[in-house]
């Protein structure tokens, strides 16, 4: 799978994806990967903020299904501190790629932002804004809840699982002991935050690659690994 040959700007990714709190390189190499999954394809992704990066993966590949997982416990935060003081110049950004005018960026852009300042007025936990941001790809499905205890009798084999929750232990190295038993030969761990200002990020994925899972794409501080073929009774 060849996911890093091309980090220049792509157009594909959608304007929900702007909300995603990633930089534009980690949007694409998180769109290449998602693009390449095979139909139908499983995604897990624990800390789905507002969505933004769950509409990438949507937009790369609307056969695959996308459960998020998040509490909403304190994600106005998310916007304030995040998200919105930087959604102007990536929106921008966006736009000029889309050769959306000035005068159409504003029509476009301006209802959108004003909407998501009245979700979170009325609902600070950030549901209501996922909802609004994520409701035009009917392959994510949201279980709010903390993990893994939430998804306590989760059976499905999945193919990627995306880790952008606490970053943190214990809670971190429970939420990955808990879902790499679910993923399949050869499917993917992604991790944001890979950088030194979240050691455990660092160890726990460190440790992973220390047991053999294979490092796809290191960029930034997104980090892609995939799993073993191992032998049966090994996961």
């Amino acid at each position: 799978m060849n996911i890093t040959h091309n980090v220049t700007y792509c157009k594909n990714i959608p304007i929900q994806g702007e909300f995603a709190i990633l930089s534009h390189t980690e949007r694409t190499i998180l769109y290449n990967i998602i693009s390449q999954l095979a139909d139908n394809s499983t995604v897990v992704e624990i800390g789905s903020a507002l969505g933004g990066s769950a509409c990438i993966m949507a937009a790369a590949n609307p056969t695959i299904n996308i459960v998020c997982i998040e509490p909403f416990h304190n994600n106005i935060s998310c916007w304030v501190d995040q998200t919105r003081p930087n959604l102007a110049q990536h929106l921008k950004h966006w736009s000029a790629h889309q050769n959306i005018s000035e005068e159409n960026y504003l029509f476009l852009i301006d209802p959108i932002i004003s909407y998501i300042d009245l979700c979170f007025k009325e609902d600070p936990s950030g549901a209501s804004a996922f909802n609004f941001i994520t409701k035009s790809f009917p392959n994510i499905k949201l279980l709010q809840g903390e993990s893994p205890s939430v998804c306590a009798d989760w059976s499905t084999p999945i193919d990627v699982y995306f880790e952008d929750a606490e970053h943190s232990n214990p809670v971190l190295h429970s939420n990955i002991d808990f879902w790499i038993k679910y993923i399949k030969p050869n499917g993917f761990i992604i991790g944001h935050d890979y950088n030194n200002l979240c050691p455990d990020v660092v160890s726990e994925f460190n440790a992973l690659i220390g047991q053999g899972w294979n490092i796809i794409a290191k960029v930034e501080s997104l980090i892609i690994l995939q799993k073993p073929n191992f032998t049966e009774g090994n996961n």
